[in-house]
């Protein structure tokens, strides 16, 4: 029997989903103690030019969560081709992602992705929750 979600049939859905092509992202922070956390995200949105602000989805699962919801700002690295084994390195649960000294530190300690196609530095401005992703709000600061 095929999986169901309220009346649509899972796999269909799924295939539909996967016949959208994304871009995908690098996203950082540092903690207070210092610690460099990232995750892979492809669920990346502008909202606004005016004020300039991004959205950013991240399961409550991942192993970065609490440090991400805790963290005044984040990087968002807009990946190229080049980064497609370091995207997925970095969507790995448990993975020891800045293990190569891939990224840089920017002014403020944060890691930035050198060659990235984008970097947009964020502020945190608002946490909204949903069944099973959280939804970063943010305003960019700037961008190369």
């Amino acid at each position: 029997m095929t999986e169901q979600l309220q009346g649509v049939d899972a796999a269909a859905f799924r295939s539909a989903l996967s016949r959208f092509p994304s871009g995908v992202t690098i996203v950082t922070t540092r903690s207070a103690g210092g610690t460099l956390h990232g995750f892979t995200a492809n669920s990346f949105a502008a909202l606004s030019l005016d004020p300039p602000l991004v959205l950013v989805c991240l399961d409550q699962g991942a192993d970065c969560f609490a440090a991400f919801i805790a963290a005044e700002q984040f990087v968002v690295n807009i990946v190229t081709p080049a980064h497609a084994k370091l995207a997925k390195k970095f969507a790995t649960k448990g993975a020891d992602k800045f293990a190569h000294g891939t990224f840089e530190s920017d002014e403020g300690g944060y890691p930035v992705l050198p060659g990235a196609a984008a970097v947009i530095r964020c502020e945190l401005s608002r946490l909204c929750p949903a069944e099973i992703t959280q939804f970063l709000s943010a305003g960019s600061t700037t961008h190369r």
